[in-house]
Parts: C-alpha cells; sequence; structure tokens
C-alpha cells in the first residue's frame, strides 16, 4: 500500500514560487546565478512535500525528490507564461515594436551592414504579423525547458536533503522464562 501523499499542493507551490519571484525585476536577477530561483523552487516543493509524507507515515527518497522537482518545473513555466503575459500588458509595447527600436539602435550606431539591417527587417515584419503569439510559445517552451531541469536539480538536492525512512517496525517480544542464548 502506498501512502505517499499526492504531491500537487508541494508543486503548485515550489513552481509558482519560482514563477512569481523570477517575474519581479531585482529578485529575479538571482537567476543569472545558474538558475538558482528554479533549483529553490524545486528545494521548496521537496521540502513541503518531504513533510507530507512523513506525516502520512510513508517514504521520501531522491527519487520522489526528482519527481517533485519535475512536476515543480511544468508549474514554474505556466506561471512564468502568466507572468510574461501580465508584464506584457502593463508595459504596453508590442515584441515588434521592442525589436524595432533595438533595430533602429543598432542602424544609428553604423557599425551594422547593410545585409544585416535587411535581415532585421525581414525578423520585425514577421514579429508583427505574428502578433506576439509566436515568442508567447517560444517563451514557454524555453521555460518549460529550464523549469524541468533546474527544478527537478532542486528536487534532486531537496530528495537528499529531507529523504525520510519509515519507523522500524517493533521487534517482536522474547517469550517469557525463555532463555535468550
Amino acid at each position: 500500500m502506498d501512502k505517499n501523499p499526492s504531491m500537487v499542493k508541494a508543486t503548485v507551490i515550489g513552481g509558482l514560487s519560482a514563477a512569481v519571484l523570477s517575474a519581479i525585476p531585482i529578485v529575479g536577477c538571482l537567476n543569472l546565478a545558474c538558475c538558482s530561483l528554479l533549483i529553490g523552487g524545486g528545494l521548496l516543493a521537496s521540502f513541503i512535500y518531504s513533510r507530507d509524507v512523513a506525516a502520512a507515515g510513508g517514504t521520501f527518497a531522491v527519487g520522489n525528490g526528482a519527481a517533485v522537482g519535475l512536476v515543480t518545473g511544468g508549474f514554474y513555466a505556466v506561471g512564468s507564461a502568466f507572468a510574461s503575459a501580465i508584464t506584457r500588458m502593463i508595459i504596453d509595447v508590442s515584441p515588434a515594436e521592442q525589436f524595432e527600436l533595438i533595430r533602429e539602435q543598432m542602424e544609428s550606431s553604423g557599425s551594422m551592414p547593410p545585409e544585416m539591417l535587411d535581415s532585421l527587417d525581414q525578423v520585425s515584419s514577421f514579429l508583427a504579423e505574428s502578433g506576439g503569439g509566436l515568442l508567447f510559445i517560444i517563451g514557454f517552451g524555453f521555460s518549460l525547458l529550464l523549469g524541468a531541469v533546474f527544478c527537478t536539480v532542486g528536487g534532486l538536492i531537496g530528495g537528499a536533503v529531507f529523504k525520510q525512512q519509515p519507523p522500524a517496525p517493533a521487534a517482536p517480544p522474547t517469550p517469557e522464562g525463555g532463555s535468550a542464548d
């Protein structure tokens, strides 16, 4: 009989915590240090799940930590996609407009060859036609990949640190009057 509880609560908390913290500009810079917020999200989920497992009397090992971290990465990607959409609504500048501003700055510097500027024009027109949907899908895929890798690493670390073994069964009583030779 499996005594381990559902990992949904732990993975949602870990993944969304990492996504929200990554969306905050100053705090999100911590991800520059080896995606530390993603690793922290996997570690947090692993900690919460190990507590739930201990309360249920089950076992929690490194493999459980890896599974928790992997699922946490999926919730991170979903939370990151929502945070990105909200940020785009607040900034109110389309990706095509952002790219066009960058292109104009590169052109005004005078260091870009004309062939490169033509390529940048093609990318800018493609972005204007796609409406940002393609960038959203690419961003989600990238977040899913990073979340799967680094949250799993955090879950593995958590599995090694917070592992739980079930209580050992009590020793059978010795018979009375008998010698324990």
